[in-house]
């Protein structure tokens, strides 16, 4: 369920922009100096937002200054509160292109890091984009009871991701599903 779109006036941007609590933001109309000396009113519009790095972006301006707003981060500052120490914003339905105030928190990198488990958007394993390894690979060098050396030589990778897989600081789901099947768990 949607709430009603209300508007308010950013930190820092007041009189220049407004942001929405369905994550809209809007410059508002404001005198411009045009050629010679007259003055004009530059009519406030919705800005464009963009995504990087699967979140949402807009550039916000005022005289001498630029800075690039991410706009989750925007909607919670401007209707809850400024950012408190060491809290990230946090989406509650895992959709980072979902900037309703009503889908936002203040939360811990923990906090997160459960909210993606929880969503199924976790990168782990082969999902994972810097990945070099594929699963069975992995459940080979768990087994594997040569010198990690010799695995690593054997798979093309350097001896730290054989001890980090070993070890359980990489592919950690594993070591559970391993021990299972070994009746170890």
């Amino acid at each position: 369920m949607d709430m009603e779109e209300t508007w308010a006036q950013i930190k820092g941007f007041e009189g220049i922009y407004e942001v929405s609590t369905l994550g809209q933001i809007r410059s508002l109309d404001r005198p411009q100096r045009v050629r010679g000396n007259g003055i004009s009113l530059q009519k406030g519009q919705i800005l464009k937002q963009w995504k990087q790095g699967g979140y949402m972006y807009c550039d916000l301006r005022k005289p001498g200054i630029k800075q690039r707003a991410r706009i989750h981060v925007v909607v919670l500052e401007t209707f809850v509160c400024l950012r408190p120490s060491g809290m990230i914003a946090c989406h509650n339905n895992g959709d980072p292109t979902d900037n309703r105030l009503c889908n936002l928190r203040w939360g811990t990198h923990e906090d997160n890091a459960k909210d993606k488990i929880l969503h199924g958007t976790h990168q782990y394993g082969e999902s994972c984009p810097r990945s070099k390894l594929t699963e069975a690979q992995a459940i080979a060098i768990l087994e594997s009871t040569k010198t990690y050396a010799e695995i690593a030589k054997d798979h093309g990778v350097c001896k730290s991701t054989v001890t980090h897989i070993k070890t359980g600081r990489n592919w950690p789901h594993l070591q559970a599903r391993l021990a299972k099947r070994h009746g170890i768990a």
